[in-house]
């Protein structure tokens, strides 16, 4: 089908704006008509019930905003907004139907006085709390984040999720004094766990953030890890809180670039090992890997900018990014194997798909720490700065990239990783699962131990 099509409705509906962000990522020809809801005949003729949106076809009327996602999908099916398997399908359409019946239809009951100046009874409000509460965390259950509500793709879900939680979430405000959404987005990871390991929906969410800083100014997200007395080594929460920002990012229209950066001099120093071991990566979810298919799923253009020391998934992140900058007294290292442990990140294909697998070799198997210029010769950096000057010209590059069409830049970024996206999530999984089986293997145990007792590990007994 190449004749464009009408979209029907008005812009305040978050119902007609959902279709209408469905079309614009697919990027179908539409025009749109703007047509608000009624009991007259003409609108009765198109629209059953007299709502909107409603889309006008070649073919005929259609009507309800799921049903337009779905005609959609089925008369455009590149690029997908909905995935290929079969069950990944149903979980997207499954998480489209929660954020309607469990969270946009309970608040609806809130709208009247939350934006049009009208009274709702306190028993309606104290009616509406408990059931949005109790959907946030459901939804907590089902959704993915990582970076998208369904997983690696962007999706029909997001463009959902996009226009109703931001009205939930204003609402909850508006009546309650309290913005439910944020509160939840700020948590949302600690809600997928069981009560007591990462706190509650509300409890805990702040406190996650404490050494993760980000600010948006003049649409660059900037993110920055800040816990410089630990040379900002990483804790579970601080993946946590990483990958939601990540998530927050890449939703955020107002979003154009993604810079990360580390303060107190350095990049970031890899795991906590101490926080590691007491909270393993125990399944796919755990925060670790949820900030590894953040990163490895961002579609905005995503810049670094190291300083200092870049060690472990430090370094594997660069490999991800699209334009990355280092100090000249940067310094990487990948002590995977130095640990009894293995490579993360799909480090095993892209390092050597960089490097080559002589280099690459020699700095999986050794773990051994090189230079910024080992990195630049390599191709996991861009350009080598003076020290004192990374983050400024990083921030240059970043304001250049906003000139550019978002559009334009997105869809370069997609066409130069087609062709390894699949693999690279392949690779990823099959990481992830023999690092866990490497973390109580004996030659870990010992890796480990011998970091706390500040002694030279003997591996001489294993095989």
């Amino acid at each position: 089908m190449t004749t464009p099509i009408t979209l029907c409705g008005f812009a305040v509906s978050n119902y007609y704006n959902k279709v209408k962000l469905s079309l614009l990522e697919k990027g179908i020809p539409f025009t749109e008509a703007e047509i608000f809801p009624s009991q007259s005949e003409q609108m009765l003729s198109e629209s059953p019930m007299g709502k909107v949106p409603f889309m006008r076809t070649p073919q005929g009327v259609l009507s309800e905003s799921q049903v337009l996602t779905e005609f959609i999908e089925d008369n455009w099916p590149e690029p997908p907004l909905y995935p290929r398997d079969p069950f990944a399908r149903a979980r997207c359409r499954e998480l489209i139907e929660h954020i309607e019946l469990h969270l946009e239809l309970p608040a609806r009951r809130l709208y009247g006085e939350a934006f049009f100046g009208a009274t709702v009874s306190e028993e309606t409000k104290k009616e509406v709390a408990p059931l949005l509460e109790k959907g946030l965390r459901s939804l907590g259950r089902v959704a993915r984040f990582s970076p998208f509500i369904a997983g690696a793709d962007f999706t029909h879900a997001d463009c959902a999720a996009w226009v109703h939680l931001p009205l939930v979430g204003q609402a909850t405000r508006r009546i309650y004094g309290r913005d439910l959404v944020d509160e939840f987005l700020s948590a949302h990871v600690a809600a997928r766990r069981p009560q007591g390991r990462y706190g509650s929906l509300h409890g805990k969410g702040k406190e996650m953030s404490q050494y993760i800083r980000s600010e948006t100014i003049a649409g660059v997200f900037h993110v920055e890890i800040a816990r410089p007395e630990k040379k900002n080594a990483l804790t579970a929460d601080m993946y946590q809180a990483l990958a939601a920002a990540l998530a927050r990012a890449e939703a955020d229209s107002a979003v154009r670039v993604i810079l990360i950066s580390g303060t107190g001099g350095n990049f970031t120093a890899g795991n906590d090992l101490a926080d590691f071991l007491d909270q393993p990566p125990d399944s796919e979810d755990a925060p670790v890997f949820r900030f590894l298919n953040a990163f490895a799923g961002l579609r905005k253009p995503f810049v670094a900018a190291v300083d200092g020391i870049a060690i472990g998934v430090g370094t594997t992140i660069l490999l991800h990014c699209d334009l990355v900058y280092a100090g000249a007294s940067a310094r990487f290292a990948l002590p995977f194997a130095n640990l009894g442990l293995t490579p993360e990140a799909a480090s095993s294909l892209l390092l050597p798909l960089r490097a080559g697998h002589a280099r690459a070799a020699e700095m999986l198997l050794l773990g051994e720490v090189f230079s910024a210029q080992t990195a630049l010769d390599t191709g996991i950096v861009n350009a080598v700065l003076p020290d004192g000057q990374v983050l400024d010209h990083a921030l240059e590059r970043c304001r250049k990239l906003i000139t550019q069409p978002a559009a334009s830049l997105r869809l370069t970024k997609q066409l130069m990783k087609r062709a390894q996206q699949q693999l690279i999530r392949e690779t990823m999984s099959t990481e992830a699962e023999i690092f866990r089986q490497r973390l109580v293997s004996p030659e870990a145990k010992e890796a480990f131990a011998a970091f706390f007792e500040k002694r030279k590990p003997d591996f001489s007994k294993f095989a």
